[in-house]
């Protein structure tokens, strides 16, 4: 149901947001077919394109890498969002997000304006998107990046260390 677009971000000067989601955990996933696993979050969109016509994107975003990518359903009929929405979830689900409704409907306009710049798919240029970061979210980034690097490192010792003890007791 959900195809690679090769576009990186989504027109909202083309299309309606009707609901974000956000995912709550950034587990591994490879960007692409043969390359490596990183650290990344999930954006499930949905977007009305006419009054009766809506169309979901999910993003997924690589911020070691500053990586976007991006998914998108064929659009289907308005009556049918919630079974629609059900199949996005299980399609992120199975690379092992967890979802979180941030009820753009409801926000205010404030609300709904900081939702917008701090998703990375709604910037055609990345930079924008970089730009628009406060300063705490960029911090809280960097620190996010700094532990996942961290356990990265701990991992590595781990493994060298159960290498040299499997080592040790095949000499007994």
């Amino acid at each position: 149901m959900f195809n690679l677009m090769k576009e990186e971000f989504v027109d909202l000067a083309k299309l309606s947001l009707v609901h974000v989601y956000q995912s709550l955990n950034q587990p591994q996933v490879s960007p692409g077919q043969g390359m490596v696993a990183q650290s990344a979050s999930a954006f499930l969109m949905v977007c009305r394109n006419s009054p009766t016509v809506i169309e979901i994107f999910i993003g997924l975003y690589f911020s070691e890498a500053n990586q976007r990518v991006l998914y998108h359903s064929t659009p289907f009929p308005a009556e049918v969002v919630e079974e629609k929405i059900a199949e996005a979830e299980a399609f992120v689900g199975e690379m092992g997000f967890l979802m979180d409704n941030l009820h753009f409907s409801t926000a205010n306009a404030t609300e709904r304006n900081d939702i917008l710049r701090r998703i990375p798919f709604f910037y055609s240029d990345f930079e924008l998107y970089l730009q628009a970061l406060s300063e705490s979210e960029i911090e809280a980034r960097n620190a996010k990046a700094e532990a996942i690097t961290h356990r990265g490192a701990q991992v590595d010792f781990q493994r060298v260390f159960l290498e040299k003890y499997v080592q040790m007791v095949s000499m007994l």
